[in-house]
């Protein structure tokens, strides 16, 4: 049943103009920014600011890192919409009130969809990641911190998307979900603006490594830790919601 959610997910998001729209949209705008700072690049180059020895540190530190900063922002911003499309359809069509009258545990469709969710964020990952790959052509770049990179782009994309399934869980309005769910994603990453015993729990204070190449076990822990939860009490809340009809 979960592999059916997940298929089902998938072939929803296929369908869905919105999801297109989005992976439109943030082809265009990262496309446009990476050519922005390939040019800046290349100007610097060619005015003797780079030297030659540490051209590939040059393309890596002005060119990937940057990009990448970019692509967790659009990440940011785009969870909460593919969180209202999959939950905004099946409240649309019926499908949590058929949940409610079948025998589809509350387990397989919260984790069914989330796949299905988590599939597209990341083939929309792959596509950006393509915009770095080719400057591998005639270059070198740092691939240790382009891989620590992507890892820090799929566990942040991972616990936000988790989270909006929770949020999405707790409010019945798909669209008022969406809204919170996108205050607390820029939130959560600025916990430590607002006290500095809340640094610990940010999710800029568990990224920032990770986007510097720096991996380690409590920053991963930190993100596989709020993914569980957050898709834990998903399950227990759509669970209480469905026992009433049991």
């Amino acid at each position: 049943m979960t592999l059916l959610l997940w298929s089902h997910t998938l072939k929803q998001l296929h369908l869905s103009q919105a999801a297109w729209w989005l992976a439109i949209i943030g082809l265009i705008v990262l496309g446009s920014i990476d050519y922005k700072l390939i040019q800046d690049y290349l100007s610097l180059l060619s005015n003797g600011l780079i030297s030659g020895h540490t051209t590939h540190m040059g393309i890596t530190d002005d060119i990937v890192r940057p990009l990448m900063g970019y692509s967790l922002i659009y990440f940011v911003l785009a969870i909460p919409l593919v969180c209202l499309q999959i939950l905004g359809f099946d409240k649309q069509m019926g499908f949590t009130q058929f949940l409610q009258t079948c025998p589809i545990q509350p387990k397989d469709w919260i984790i069914g969809k989330y796949l299905g969710a988590l599939t597209y964020l990341c083939l929309l990952q792959s596509l950006f990641a393509m915009m770095t790959l080719i400057l591998l052509k005639g270059n070198h770049l740092d691939m240790g911190l382009f891989w620590s990179d992507q890892l820090a782009l799929f566990l942040i994309n991972m616990s936000l998307l988790a989270l909006g399934f929770l949020i999405g869980s707790l409010f019945g309005n798909p669209t008022l979900a969406a809204a919170v769910n996108l205050i607390s994603n820029l939130a959560l990453f600025m916990l430590q603006w607002f006290s500095p015993a809340l640094a610990d729990f940010s999710l800029s204070q568990h990224t920032f490594g990770l986007l510097h190449g720096q991996c380690n076990t409590v920053d991963i822990g930190f993100f596989m830790l709020m993914t569980f939860l957050a898709l834990h009490f998903s399950i227990k809340l759509n669970h209480l919601e469905k026992a009433p009809h049991a």
